[in-house]
Parts: C-alpha cells; sequence; structure tokens
C-alpha cells in the first residue's frame, strides 16, 4: 500500500498535471487530481493502522538521524559519478550536429515539425540550402516568402500570422481561404490543415474543443 501512495502521488506533480490539462482539459485534470489524491491518503493512512495494529510501528528510534559532518561513502562516489555522466550527456547534447546526431531528420522552417528527408512530403531549395517540409501548404508558404522563413527560428512564423485560424488537432496556423477541410461544432467554424486532423476531431469535437492550443 505504501508504494500505491508514492505511485499516485509520482502522477499528480506539476509537470503532469499541466500535461493533463493539455490534452485532457481542465475538467478532466481537476476529477484526477482529486481521485489520485484521495487514493494516496487512503493507502497511507491505511498502511499506518495495518503496522499500528499489528504493533510494528517502532518505539525507539536512533539519536542520530543524519550525519552532522561531511564524510567520503558510497553515496558520495555515486553522486561524483552521476554528475560525470550528466556533463557527457550535455556535452553529446551540445555537438549532437558536428556528432552526426539528427541526421536524416529536418525542421520544417514554417510550422516546426520535425520531417524524415528520405520521405518528406515537399521539399524546395533557397539559396543553395534544402529545405523540407510537412505538407505542400508548407511549401507553398515557404515558396511566397522564402527570405522571411529561411532566417527565423524553425516554427517562428506560426505567432506572426494575424489572420490565421488554429486547426484544433495539431496546433498549426490555418487559412480559412485555402484551409483543405473544415468542420462546424456548435455554430463555430473550425479549419484543418489536411483531412486527417478533420477525421480526428470528428471522433470527438469536444475533446478538441476543450484543449486549449
Amino acid at each position: 500500500m505504501a508504494e500505491i501512495s508514492f505511485v499516485f502521488a509520482d502522477l499528480i506533480t506539476l509537470p503532469l498535471l499541466l500535461i493533463y490539462r493539455k490534452y485532457y482539459g481542465w475538467r478532466l485534470t481537476l476529477r484526477l487530481l482529486a481521485w489520485f489524491w484521495v487514493v494516496m491518503a487512503a493507502a497511507g493512512l491505511i498502511v499506518e493502522g495495518l503496522f499500528s495494529v499489528a504493533h510494528l510501528i517502532p518505539g525507539h528510534r536512533p539519536t542520530t538521524i543524519a550525519p552532522t559532518h561531511f564524510s567520503w561513502n558510497y553515496t558520495s562516489w555515486l553522486n561524483i559519478v552521476f554528475l560525470a555522466l550528466f556533463g557527457l550527456l550535455y556535452w553529446l547534447y551540445r555537438n549532437r550536429e558536428r556528432l552526426g546526431g539528427g541526421q536524416g531528420y529536418a525542421i520544417d522552417t514554417v510550422c516546426g515539425m520535425q520531417v524524415r528527408t528520405s520521405d518528406a512530403p515537399a521539399e524546395a531549395s533557397f539559396d543553395g540550402q534544402r529545405f523540407y517540409f510537412c505538407s505542400d501548404r508548407c511549401r507553398e508558404r515557404f515558396e511566397a516568402n522564402p527570405t522571411r522563413f529561411a532566417n527565423q527560428e524553425p516554427g517562428a512564423a506560426e505567432d506572426g500570422v494575424g489572420d490565421g485560424m488554429i486547426d484544433p488537432v495539431c496546433g498549426m496556423t490555418v487559412d480559412p481561404d485555402t484551409a483543405e477541410v473544415h468542420r462546424r461544432h456548435d455554430e463555430r467554424d473550425y479549419f484543418f490543415c489536411a483531412k486527417g486532423c478533420a477525421d480526428a476531431f470528428d471522433t470527438d469535437p469536444d475533446r478538441w474543443v476543450s484543449t486549449p492550443r
């Protein structure tokens, strides 16, 4: 039961709650938080009750709970080892391109999606450089103003589109005038970058409408 308390406590940490909110919305997130908290607290109280009934709670505790001075032990050496591993991993991350990391993949400079270069849906060349895109629509936007997209961070252009609509499924900015598919739900129009997103929306519209993008 104690292990169950720790498991459910790990499931209601702040980063996980933010992920729940993103995918399920606030209503279901708060319900999950409440139920996980109840199960966690109940499991802890049950364990305490069982140990108390069985007289397994120790009545005498050591006077020294934690050492008051520094000493070299296995924990110290493990800390050093894992700090060195962390430094190595960080160095590998900073030098991933020079070491060949990410080969075979590229970032769509329009929407910021990762694209596999071997079967990218669209591609284009500009200023001696090859660019890969997740769809023909992103390539068309790139070709309309290649200088703008080639000289900025991937996906940054999505924040600068003022007249676009957000695809509620994938989060891409979609021009209503050229959107491939659109749906109407609760007296409101929704536009999608592709039929796949529209099909996902059709399966559960309320989920995507209530999920902030």
